[in-house]
């Protein structure tokens, strides 16, 4: 995973591991998301909503 911290935003881009699946590919993803925004929080405002639909789709996929 590649995090990007842009003055407005924060950018998260990631490749699948061949053989892993892509929808525990997309919730290892979002838990280091996770963990990385809770050390951001006092520099960018993060919507919690957001990350909530991000969680929400990778566990419908």
């Amino acid at each position: 995973s590649i995090l990007f911290l842009k003055p407005d935003s924060v950018e998260l881009q990631y490749t699948y591991i061949p053989g892993m699946s892509p929808k525990k590919r997309k919730l290892d993803v979002i838990r280091y998301f996770i963990n990385i925004a809770t050390l951001l929080g006092s520099s960018y405002n993060i919507e919690m909503s957001r990350i909530y639909q991000l969680l929400e789709n990778a566990l419908g996929d």
